[in-house]
């Protein structure tokens, strides 16, 4: 899953309205909804905010790609 798609989810299943979680993310309901909807992206700072918002927390993990640096 990607990033979006992490944080998309999580916000569907929060059950919470984008209004909710617009005010934890520090943002509007409209940029959420548009979002969920896949009508629009989120700057790269919104979306650190809802990560947060949601609980989530960003790990690494080992790839073919890091174990050969």
């Amino acid at each position: 899953m990607t990033i979006t798609e992490v944080l998309r989810q999580a916000v569907i299943d929060s059950g919470l309205s984008h209004y909710r979680v617009a005010k934890l993310a520090g943002t509007t309901p409209t940029i959420i909804g548009r979002f969920v909807n896949e009508q629009k992206g989120l700057r790269l700072s919104t979306a650190d905010r809802l990560a947060e918002a949601m609980g989530l927390e960003l790990k690494p993990i080992k790839t073919a790609r890091t174990r050969s640096n």
